[in-house]
């Protein structure tokens, strides 16, 4: 089961992922973070500005 939360900038430090932070930091930008509950933690990013583009990541949540 996949719990949907919003990424907040005072998550950003305890995520480690593969992608550019001023596409997430970008106003025109978007992100959403699915947890898994089982430890694996995966999600996918999309921008709003009007393109359809979205990238698939994994995210590791630090404690």
């Amino acid at each position: 089961m996949l719990s949907q939360i919003p990424i907040l900038p005072e998550f950003i430090p305890h995520l480690q992922w593969w992608l550019d932070e001023e596409t997430l930091l970008a106003p025109s930008s978007c992100a959403t973070i699915f947890v898994s509950y089982d430890g694996r933690e995966q999600g996918r990013v999309g921008c709003s500005s009007g393109t359809t583009l979205s990238d698939s990541f994994r995210v590791v949540v630090s404690s």
